[in-house]
């Protein structure tokens, strides 16, 4: 499978992770290319969008928790018309599941989308917006835009029946109970 894609590619970088192999194409168009070269000699992966494809996150802070969540995406289209709106979401906190005051809003690129980091006022209240994702390093930037992760496809010379595969997690059952206290 790997010599395939390096003889159709040239030298790709691929990494071992648990059963899957993941491939790093160095650009969008390569990217692209494997997965038609995938689809076409039938070999089975799983897709990760190139950031260029994905759309441009960004989180509001300061808004009140009860903000209805259209009345954001009409006042944000007003705001800033420029601007595609694709989702807005309200995050929850993960231990309570109450809502916080922190809305995700998920923006189309079209070259514009950086206007939204001017806003300093929304809705009559000073807001702060930041970015979702966290921003690469440029020698990071070329590994981290797209991959595609091809299932491992393995074949043994040897007899491996008495081969066991051991994890770093802890097996269930060898926890301690945990003991609800009566009320």
């Amino acid at each position: 499978m790997l010599k395939n894609l390096n003889n159709k590619f040239g030298k790709v970088n691929a990494v071992l992770a648990n059963e899957y192999i993941k491939v790093y194409p160095e650009t969008a168009e390569e990217h692209r290319d494997m997965q038609k070269f995938c689809r076409e000699e039938k070999i089975e992966f799983y897709d990760i969008r190139p950031l260029s494809e994905r759309p441009f996150k960004i989180v509001m802070k300061g808004l009140q928790r009860d903000t209805d969540i259209e009345e954001i995406k009409y006042e944000l289209a007003i705001a800033l018309p420029e601007i595609e709106i694709l989702k807005v979401g309200q995050l929850k906190n993960v231990r309570t599941k109450s809502p916080m005051d922190i809305f995700m809003i998920e923006l189309k690129k079209n070259g514009h989308e950086n206007k939204i980091f001017e806003l300093t006022h929304f809705m009559f209240l000073k807001i702060k917006i930041q970015n979702y994702r966290k921003i690469l390093e440029p020698h990071n930037a070329g590994i981290a835009t797209c991959s595609i992760i091809l299932v491992q496809i393995v074949v043994f010379s040897q007899d491996v029946s008495n081969v066991v595969r051991t994890t770093g997690r802890i097996n269930v059952r060898s926890r301690p109970s945990r003991k609800t206290p009566s009320v």
